[in-house]
């Protein structure tokens, strides 16, 4: 809290500053995929929100960052993808006579 996050930057997340400029001249929260460095150097996919925190003159004053890991829902979305390639190899052999095999 209250420190800078450059440390957490992996090599190809330098696009992650145009997001905070957005943020700071739209003043409207922003939501973005991105990579960060966990323990071990380890590259964990994340979606990022960025808010505005604002003065009651409307400045901003401060960012607010949520970082949300989606390594889980990856692998879901992988498996799901497997399972469905699967199945479609299932359903072409059913339809076209032949026994599917493994």
């Amino acid at each position: 809290m209250g420190k800078n996050f450059d440390f957490m930057l992996t090599e190809d997340t330098s696009n992650d500053y145009s997001f905070g400029k957005q943020m700071r001249t739209t003043g409207n929260p922003v939501h973005f995929d991105s990579y960060r460095l966990g323990k071990g150097d380890k590259r964990i996919p994340v979606n990022i929100a960025l808010s505005p925190i604002k003065d009651q003159a409307g400045n901003i004053i401060a960012t607010s960052s949520i970082h949300k890991d989606l390594t889980q829902q990856i692998a879901a979305e992988e498996e799901i993808r497997s399972l469905n390639a699967v199945l479609g190899k299932r359903v072409e052999a059913r339809t076209s006579g032949k026994r599917y095999r493994k």
